[in-house]
């Protein structure tokens, strides 16, 4: 039986807003083992990091949606307030190295 992508996806989404965080992120590693490269998916979990206080994670998996997606805006405003408020300045130029690759 093929698990439907979208439908874990739509389900995840719904999870991670009504505050089910552990079954989204259940449900975002679910599809992250069949398409890896779901920037999406790693840009939501670095949202969950965020939550969670896990700063260096979720600059982790911006980082990543950002290499595979890089013109989505909301990834770079993620991306940037969490080198902000984990207190990375020094990473300035990754910021603009990303930006011009």
């Amino acid at each position: 039986m093929s698990i439907n992508k979208q439908d874990n996806l739509t389900k995840a989404l719904v999870c991670h807003r009504k505050g089910e965080i552990d079954y989204a992120i259940a449900l975002y590693n679910l599809i992250l083992r069949e398409t890896p490269d779901n920037s999406d998916v790693l840009h939501n979990l670095g949202l969950i990091a965020i939550f969670r206080n896990k700063n260096q994670t979720a600059i982790s998996f911006f980082r990543k949606a950002l290499t595979l997606n890089i013109n989505k805006k909301n990834y770079w405003y993620s991306y940037i307030d969490a080198l902000l408020d984990g207190g990375k300045l020094e990473n300035i130029g990754d910021i603009i190295s990303l930006a011009k690759s």
